[in-house]
């Protein structure tokens, strides 16, 4: 097992967030329900962000109002575990993660002694190999080629937050099922659904497909808990289906045990000592 492997396949899916103090956590029953079945289809793209007016048939139906929960955040930091599935990889480690909203993800892989760390930001990720002495770097763009599939700094932040990673406009296609609420998102070649509980428009579960590369992302949140008054899955199990000739299928759980959310400063310390050569790696 290459230790490069396990950093990389940090950069894959990370963060949560919220803000206040260290919380108590209370279970919050998230999923499908029963409720009447309506198709909506959005009526203005001037409504609220977080509020969105939709219509049938202004005539016939009286007008409804589709309200997404989400996690507003500064800074979070977390303990979680990961674990890496995939045809190169069979592991799963600790690790802390500090978040800052838009800006950055800091990451530390911790056995007894720090092993790794990685630094995320809009564009790049940095690595840190302390066992071998080395540091790797790769863009978002280089990540996507890999995988064979787009990710980007705000996909990464926003799903294991529970949030949309792909924020909703005038063209998409809101539903009211018969278990729960949905929203069907077009952006270029890809296809996204989200699914909702139908109590609280909570996110429980997420279909990309991509199109051009002939690739897929799941995502599904168990176990949401509720702190600071905020809904936060506590296990996020995220599948990639990659398309191409050699297609590559990596499954990424997270599985939090603590969230400490507070006002305080968080720090992001990084930095690559000269002694460290770069490296190379593929995923």
């Amino acid at each position: 097992m290459r230790l490069q492997q396990i950093i990389l396949g940090l950069v894959v899916i990370f963060s949560i967030s919220c803000r206040s103090q260290k919380l108590k956590k209370a279970r919050v029953e998230v999923g499908p329900s029963v409720t009447a079945t309506t198709t909506i289809s959005q009526d203005s793209a001037n409504a609220p962000e977080k509020e969105i007016v939709n219509t049938t048939n202004a005539s016939d139906e009286p007008k409804v109002f589709f309200e997404v929960a989400e996690t507003t955040f500064e800074t979070a930091k977390l303990k979680t575990q990961i674990d890496i599935r995939s045809s190169q990889l069979n592991q799963a480690f600790p690790a802390n993660i500090n978040i800052k909203k838009d800006s950055v993800i800091w990451i530390s892989v911790v056995f007894g002694l720090e092993a790794a760390r990685a630094t995320i930001n809009q564009d790049s990720v940095f690595l840190l190999d302390r066992l071998n002495r080395k540091y790797y770097k790769l863009s978002f763009a280089d990540l996507s080629r890999q995988l064979n599939f787009d990710l980007n700094f705000g996909l990464l932040q926003s799903l294991i937050l529970g949030n949309m990673p792909v924020r909703p406009d005038n063209t998409d296609i809101y539903k009211k099922e018969a278990s729960f609420n949905t929203i069907a998102q077009k952006r270029n070649e890809v296809s996204i659904d989200n699914k909702f509980d139908s109590s609280n428009n909570q996110l429980f579960e997420i279909e990309a497909n991509d199109q051009k590369s002939n690739s897929q992302m799941s995502i599904k949140y168990k176990e949401f808990v509720s702190v600071s008054e905020k809904i936060l899955p506590q296990i996020i199990s995220v599948i990639v289906k990659g398309g191409g000739e050699q297609p590559k299928n990596t499954t990424i759980t997270f599985q939090h045990s603590k969230f400490d959310f507070s006002d305080k400063e968080l720090k992001f310390p990084f930095s690559i000592p000269k002694s460290y050569s770069e490296g190379k790696i593929k995923f």
